[in-house]
């Protein structure tokens, strides 16, 4: 409608305006540039200080910078991979722990839509999702609990069956 075409804006946000920075703040340290507020005031438009700031900070508190917003070790890795900094630090760790597998299906879901969807079966698809997140009640168990079934049906050679066979063995 025309009172609904008014109300928009004539051009869009830019995304540095309206999106995290940690993961930019820390591509920008990785590249050589140790003042990032002066390289961020030279955009055409610049993120506000309150956002800057605000990034900083959860930068400090995974420990990506140090208390002078320098790059730590942890850091310099975060800043090397192309995910959310919090997500990278996931993967850092588990690597570290050694259980990567169920980690990476986890930030993988994260990064992206839920492998769930609804569907005119929703009841069923509730309740076989309820079995692949057992007695853990989490929703991250169950997508690594849903990927180790896929691959497990994988490696005995289902094929295209795995699919069908995946939803009879949780409904």
């Amino acid at each position: 409608s025309k009172a609904r075409e008014k109300a928009l804006e004539q051009f869009m946000v830019p995304e540095m305006m309206r999106s995290r920075l940690e993961n930019v703040i820390l591509k920008i340290q990785v590249l050589g540039y140790t003042d990032v507020d002066a390289f961020l005031e030279q955009l055409l438009d610049p993120p506000s200080q309150q956002s800057v700031q605000l990034s900083n900070q959860a930068l400090r508190d995974i420990g990506a910078l140090d208390g002078e917003d320098c790059l730590t070790e942890l850091g310099r890795t975060l800043g090397q991979l192309p995910l959310d900094p919090q997500l990278g630090k996931m993967m850092v760790l588990a690597a570290s722990l050694s259980c990567l597998d169920p980690v990476l299906s986890v930030v993988t879901s994260l990064e992206n839509k839920s492998p769930f969807t609804l569907t005119s079966r929703a009841r069923e698809a509730g309740q076989a999702l309820d079995r692949l997140a057992a007695d853990t009640v989490s929703d991250h168990l169950a997508v690594a609990n849903a990927v180790a079934c896929w691959d497990g049906l994988q490696a005995r050679g289902l094929g295209g069956q795995a699919r069908t066979a995946a939803v009879q063995d949780f409904t």
